[in-house]
C-alpha cells in the first residue's frame, strides 16, 4: 500500500506540481527542474526542486507538531504563543538557504534565495494544510484553531486553512529577508 509520504515524495507528485504551474510563477525553469537549477563555477548542480520539497515538508511537519503540542498544553487561545511555532519554519529556512548559498555565484544570493525560500514556504503551507485536512476528516480534537475559530464545519476549516497558509507565507518571507541579509553581507562582492 502506498502511504501518504510515498505519494508526496514521488516524482509523479513533483511532475503534477510542475504541470499545475502553467504560468511559470513558482518554477521559472521547468526543464530538468526536478534535478538541477544552479550550475555554479565548480560545475556541480544543486537539486533545487527536490530540496525545496523536502525542506517544505520538514517545516510544515515541525509547525504542525508545535501547534499540536501547544494545543495539548491548553495554549490554543493565546495568539502570540502560537506564532512561536513559526520559528520552526525560520530554522528550516536558515539551514536550507545556508546550504543553497554555497552553490550560488557571488551576487546572486538574494534573488535566487528569495525564489528558493518562497517555494519552501509554499510547500510548507501546503503540507500544513494537508495535515489540517487529515485531522479534520478524522474528527480529531487536534484540529487547529486560530483567532477563536475552530474547524467545526468545512467552511470553518477552509477559513482557518486560508489564514494558516497566509501566516506561513508571510512569516516565511519575513524570516527569508532577515536570513538573506545576513548571508548577503558575508560575501565579498569586489572582484
Amino acid at each position: 500500500m502506498l502511504g501518504l509520504p510515498n505519494i508526496l515524495f514521488s516524482t509523479m507528485f513533483g511532475r503534477i506540481l510542475l504541470d499545475f504551474d502553467s504560468r511559470n510563477f513558482f518554477f521559472n525553469n521547468k526543464k530538468n527542474m526536478a534535478y538541477t537549477q544552479v550550475n555554479n563555477s565548480n560545475g556541480t548542480d544543486y537539486p533545487f526542486f527536490k530540496n525545496t520539497l523536502r525542506y517544505g515538508y520538514i517545516a510544515g511537519g515541525l509547525i504542525a507538531l508545535s501547534l499540536f503540542a501547544l494545543q495539548k498544553l491548553g495554549m490554543e487561545q493565546s495568539i502570540g504563543i502560537k506564532y512561536i511555532s513559526y520559528i520552526m519554519l525560520g530554522l528550516v529556512l536558515a539551514y536550507g538557504l545556508k546550504e543553497y548559498d554555497a552553490y550560488l555565484e557571488t551576487g546572486t544570493t538574494f534573488k535566487k534565495g528569495m525564489v528558493f525560500a518562497a517555494q519552501i514556504c509554499l510547500f510548507s503551507g501546503a503540507t500544513l494544510l494537508i495535515i489540517h485536512l487529515i485531522t479534520f476528516l478524522a474528527g480529531s480534537s487536534l484540529v487547529f484553531s486560530k483567532y477563536g475559530v475552530e474547524a467545526t464545519s468545512f467552511s470553518y476549516w477552509l477559513l482557518l486553512s486560508g489564514g494558516i497558509f497566509m501566516e506561513v507565507m508571510i512569516a516565511g518571507l519575513i524570516f527569508t529577508f532577515i536570513i538573506l541579509q545576513a548571508l548577503k553581507s558575508r560575501k565579498n562582492y569586489k572582484n
